[in-house]
């Protein structure tokens, strides 16, 4: 996690970028952003927002696809206790911000969900085929349950307790009214596919991040600069002037947009342009940032500044484009909202309504609302929008 002043904050792109609603105005703001695990949706990221709900704390910056929470705050609240708040809403501040695996970041979810699974299979061979008595099936659906509702039903409980309903509270809903109605296949059945598909879900929003942090890693942060002497400094591309020279050894990535005025290569364009066969470099050829140079070494003089090279604007463009939400996923933001609470009370209405009105079977249409709440899960629509923006990025 990082610190800087409030001027720099400005600068930041943020992906999708998502703003508290309550700006309290601090003089002499900082800006702190911590790297988070476990924000891989909507819920995760209202959670936040409701959780640094403080006086001292005037704006809340979310990135999806970075995993990284921003916050404008007071300079007297210290950084345990934005952590401490970031942590109640039930995802985890990395102090170490290293790159893993997904298995690995995610250990404890890869396993419970396995174990949902396996218990879920057994107990449905047991039900199938060995005819156990109805103690052992309670048994090992309640353990398929469990499991798979250990990524559930904390997440229901803060919900509820942050006075909003979402996705988790329809599951604990639907699998407490299940085993209420001696279901428990079903139960199990449901908390599983949902916990698995929660952990798809994660494991999609990875994917995304992995695919734009090699984007945004393409190009070199050193080039081997040429001094007035002949030496040959690494130096910073950040630092580095037009005019000035810079070495491309062989197997080196271009670090900045250049014209070569020694020597002769073969560049592959392909992280930049797409383009499959290397292509020819001599004396007066442009060379661009992020191509690798894949046979003689080059001398060049920069063309371009880091900040104006061909690279830097096709980074910039996806930061914009991260920034900004497409009108439909605006749409189903505000849809989300309004969503999961009409439905939760559509369902009881479709619990109580047939019995008192028409002498219905309360069991029959207290499973009918089950099952209601159950398909009328929001998690698709809500998740469709972000993952194929994503995947266009």
């Amino acid at each position: 996690m990082n610190e800087k002043n409030d001027q720099d904050s400005c600068c930041n792109s943020d992906s999708p970028k998502v703003e508290s609603k309550v700006l309290n105005q601090i003089v002499n703001s900082s800006v702190s952003t911590f790297s988070v695990s476990g924000m891989d949706c909507a819920d995760e990221i209202a959670s936040i927002q409701k959780s640094l709900t403080h006086s001292k704390i005037a704006k809340v910056t979310t990135n999806l696809m970075t995993s990284q929470v921003s916050v404008e705050h007071d300079p007297t609240l210290k950084k345990d206790e934005i952590v401490a708040l970031i942590n109640k809403s039930g995802v985890r501040v990395q102090e170490n911000s290293g790159q893993v695996s997904f298995v690995v970041a995610n250990r404890n979810r890869v396993i419970l969900v396995s174990l949902s699974g396996a218990a879920l299979v057994i107990g449905l061979v047991c039900q199938w085929y060995l005819e156990l008595p109805n103690n052992w099936l309670f048994a090992t659906y309640l353990a398929a349950t469990l499991t798979g509702g250990a990524l559930i039903f904390p997440k229901a409980v803060r919900a509820l307790k942050q006075r909003s309903l979402d996705m988790n509270v329809l599951m604990t809903m639907a699998a407490v009214g299940a085993f209420s109605i001696h279901e428990y296949s079903e139960a199990a059945a449901v908390v599983f596919l949902f916990s698995l598909a929660e952990m798809l879900e994660a494991f999609s929003v990875a994917r995304a991040r992995k695919a734009i942090r090699e984007v945004l890693s393409i190009t070199p942060q050193v080039a081997s600069l040429i001094t007035e002497n002949g030496d040959i400094n690494p130096t910073p591309v950040e630092e580095i002037i037009i005019g000035q020279k810079i070495l491309i050894r062989a197997g080196d990535r271009v670090p900045l947009d250049a014209v070569v005025v020694e020597g002769s290569s073969y560049l592959n364009q392909a992280p930049l342009t797409g383009e499959s066969q290397p292509v020819s470099k001599g004396v007066g050829d442009t060379v661009l940032a992020g191509t690798v140079n894949e046979s003689g070494s080059l001398t060049a003089t920069v063309s371009h500044a880091f900040k104006d090279t061909k690279i830097a604007n096709v980074i910039r463009l996806i930061e914009e484009a991260q920034s900004k939400k497409a009108p439909s996923q605006l749409f189903v933001d505000r849809f989300a909202k309004v969503y999961t609470p009409i439905v939760t009370l559509v369902a009881l209405l479709v619990f109580l309504t047939p019995p008192l009105l028409f002498s219905q079977s309360w069991d029959l249409w207290f499973y009918r609302s089950l099952v209601f709440l159950v398909i009328a899960c929001p998690c698709a629509l809500v998740i469709a929008t972000p993952v194929s923006v994503v995947s266009a990025l």
